[in-house]
């Protein structure tokens, strides 16, 4: 399964470019949520597969704060030649509508690439609500 994947994303993260050799030096994988939380330790697994695959090292670079944005904006000054990329999570989508004004276009800056992981929520019963 994960060879299956680990084609996919690094096909993906190489952009199609069939001619050139793709890593051929090590990616900055930002992930802009602190260390320990639920992107990076999906980051960190899929980045340690995806490394084995290519031969090549994909370094993660947590930068949280600010819901994302930080480490979001850190990914849309890069160059764009495939060599910083970015493990994010919904909210990167949600704060371009509750942030007046970020400094990076959401929609324009950001090419989405492969969907890493799906996560559950949990829901309860509205009788278990707590009383105020």
């Amino acid at each position: 399964m994960f060879e299956k994947f680990n084609r996919s994303i690094a096909g993906a993260i190489a952009g199609g470019v069939a001619a050139q050799p793709y890593p051929t030096k090590p990616v900055r994988v930002v992930i802009p949520w602190p260390a320990g939380g639920s992107n990076d330790v999906v980051g960190r697994i899929v980045m340690q597969k995806v490394a084995e695959f290519t031969g090549q090292q994909f370094v993660v670079d947590n930068r949280g704060g600010a819901a994302g944005s930080i480490g979001a904006d850190v990914v849309a000054k890069a160059p764009a030649d495939g060599y910083t990329i970015m493990v994010h999570s919904t909210s990167h989508i949600g704060n371009a509508h509750l942030y007046k004004k970020l400094p990076y276009d959401t929609l324009k800056d950001f090419t989405g690439v492969a969907l890493l992981a799906a996560q559950r929520r949990a829901g309860v019963h509205p009788s278990l609500r707590q009383k105020r």
